[in-house]
């Protein structure tokens, strides 16, 4: 099977940030180079979602290394929380970040519609946090890890971002962290809740998912 056609985007979460990223990439995941593109933190942003901004995971350093390597940089900007008016403050932080090749995840179709309209280079594809497969408005959606192939199978296949593992978030049933995470990126006080689901990885038949022509995958770094 040609490899050369797999897009494949990892973490940096685990990355602490003064370690060189082309060393993370080689230490972590072998087995999916060339890595396609890259998602983590920069510096903060009240866009940020899917988990709570602590310290940038991709340094300045990192994104030169991506940039003059041809890796893309993917930016989570999932937050479910946010308003016109925190994307209106953000626009700084987006141009900066905006060129080909580059992409943002998103939760909220009103800003992958904005994102879409002032910053067209990005690529726009739509979180699992939305737990909806519309994508008329996406490059490319994560659709939620518990549906079947059998699921999503009208969603055209270049269109779609299947995850090669997982953790908690498989298991847990209402996943209240994604919300809560969102309001601590904007600085909110909240009472913080979990349903502690198995911290354990899963993982899903990556050739399998080959086999039935999807080419696109999302990799989370290995605790074991």
């Amino acid at each position: 099977m040609d490899t050369s056609k797999f897009d494949y985007a990892v973490s940096a979460r685990l990355k602490p940030e003064d370690f060189p990223i082309t060393l993370w990439l080689n230490e972590n995941y072998s087995k999916y180079l060339p890595v396609t593109s890259v998602f983590g933190f920069v510096e903060y942003t009240p866009l940020y979602g899917g988990r709570e901004y602590l310290r940038p995971e991709i340094s300045a350093d990192d994104v030169k290394w991506l940039y003059d390597n041809g890796v893309g940089l993917r930016l989570p900007l999932q937050n479910t929380l946010t308003k016109f008016s925190h994307y209106n403050a953000e626009k700084s932080f987006l141009k900066k970040y905006h060129r080909s090749g580059n992409s943002v995840i998103i939760s909220q179709d009103w800003l992958a519609n904005k994102i879409r309209e002032d910053f067209p280079l990005y690529k726009i594809e739509g979180s699992i946090i939305r737990q909806s497969l519309e994508h008329s408005a996406y490059d490319t959606i994560v659709p939620d890890f518990r549906l079947t192939l059998e699921d999503i199978k009208e969603i055209p296949k270049n269109k779609v971002r299947l995850f090669v593992n997982a953790f908690c978030a498989y298991t847990c049933k209402n996943r209240p962290c994604w919300k809560l995470f969102s309001a601590l990126n904007l600085k909110q006080n909240i009472k913080w809740y979990c349903e502690h689901a198995p911290w354990i990885e899963y993982k899903f038949d990556l050739e399998a998912f080959k086999q039935a022509g999807y080419t696109k995958f999302k990799v989370l770094q290995s605790w074991q």
